[in-house]
């Protein structure tokens, strides 16, 4: 159960980079940073559950290019290209040097994160359907809410998120060491 959870907590992140875009990407920002600047709308420094939920149906929403109420594995991947792909057209409107250097960084980082996009959806997926309802990745995300909320206030914190990306990066690396 703990591996099933720590699945669709990674699969959650890294769906959740599909909302990372131009407007984020290559600022030199950490992925909890990035996560954190999409779901504060109201700014105050932290996420509420609202916030939270609202940003997960956006994020699914997002992916459904066909708008057929379903994620797919395709979906992700074609949603996953045309983020890296704002990516390049805002570092290309960047000088090299300082594109580089800050890109790097977040690039990096969500590299850690990296499952294919089938692993993502079969993490998250209860129904064993090969695609995700949103009623699946809001439950997944719900449940990533709950883990982080440290201090079960309502809300996360930019330390809730940092502590939990640490927490997700050292379990990622404890469980390759054991293959």
């Amino acid at each position: 159960m703990k591996t099933k959870t720590n699945s669709i907590i990674t699969a959650a992140i890294a769906l959740a980079s599909l909302g990372c875009g131009a407007a984020f990407a290559g600022e030199g920002m950490s992925h909890e940073n990035h996560g954190m600047a999409m779901m504060d709308t109201n700014k105050d420094g932290k996420v509420s559950g609202a916030e939270h939920s609202a940003w997960a149906q956006k994020m699914f929403t997002q992916a459904d290019a066909d708008k057929d109420g379903k994620v797919t594995a395709a979906e992700l991947d074609a949603a996953h290209k045309a983020m890296k792909s704002d990516e390049m057209k805002s570092d290309a409107a960047k000088p090299d040097a300082a594109a580089k250097s800050e890109s790097s960084g977040a690039s990096a980082d969500m590299k850690e994160h990296h499952m294919s996009s089938a692993e993502k959806i079969k993490e998250m997926d209860t129904d064993g359907d090969n695609a995700l309802t949103l009623n699946e990745f809001v439950s997944g995300t719900q449940m990533r809410f709950s883990k982080l909320d440290t201090n079960k206030d309502g809300n996360l914190s930019a330390k809730e998120l940092k502590a939990g990306h640490e927490k997700e990066k050292a379990e990622k690396a404890m469980a390759k060491s054991e293959e």
